[in-house]
C-alpha cells in the first residue's frame, strides 16, 4: 500500500478532485480510467494522471477547433508551430480534423499540486488554443510577435 503522501495513493486523486473546484473547474467527474473530466467556462477539459510516471500531470483541451478545409488546416498548423515556439509548455496537434491542446508538467511532490498549480496548467492549455485561433486568423498576439522578431 503506497504511503498517503505518494502520487499513487488514493488520497492523491481525492486531493486533486477536492482542489479542482478552487481552480475554476465545474461539472467534475471521473472517466473509466480514473482521469478527471471537467468544465471551465464553456470548455470541457481532461486532467490525466499516469500511474507509471508519478507526478506527471496532463491537461487536455480536446477538439477546440476544426479544420474545415486544407487551407484552414495549413493555417492552423503554421499557427500551432508558432504557438509552440512561444509557449513551451503547450503541445498542439490534430486528431483527424480536430485540433487539441495539451499542457504537461511534473509535480515535485504531491503537496505541490494545489489549486493554483492546476489553474496555471488549465489556463496555459486555454491560452495556447486562443493563440492558435487568433494567429491562424491573422491576429497574432503580441507575445508571439515579440518572441519571433529575433528570427526574422
Amino acid at each position: 500500500m503506497p504511503p498517503e503522501d505518494s502520487f499513487t495513493s488514493c488520497s492523491y486523486r481525492q486531493r486533486i478532485e477536492a482542489i479542482l473546484p478552487a481552480s475554476g473547474a465545474t461539472h467534475i467527474r471521473r472517466d473509466p480510467d480514473g482521469d478527471f473530466v471537467f468544465r471551465r467556462d464553456e470548455m470541457t477539459l481532461l486532467l490525466a494522471l499516469d500511474e507509471q510516471d508519478p507526478g506527471f500531470i496532463r491537461v487536455i483541451l480536446p477538439r477546440f477547433h476544426t479544420a474545415e478545409s486544407d487551407a484552414a488546416r495549413l493555417r492552423l498548423l503554421e499557427a500551432s508551430s508558432r504557438t509552440c515556439a512561444a509557449v513551451k509548455l503547450a503541445k498542439l496537434f490534430f486528431v483527424g480534423d480536430d485540433l487539441f491542446a495539451v499542457v504537461e508538467a511534473v509535480a515535485p511532490t504531491p503537496a505541490s499540486v494545489d489549486a493554483a498549480f492546476i489553474q496555471r496548467l488549465v489556463s496555459s492549455a486555454i491560452a495556447s488554443a486562443v493563440y492558435v485561433i487568433r494567429t491562424a486568423n491573422g491576429h497574432e498576439p503580441e507575445l508571439l510577435r515579440q518572441s519571433t522578431v529575433a528570427f526574422q
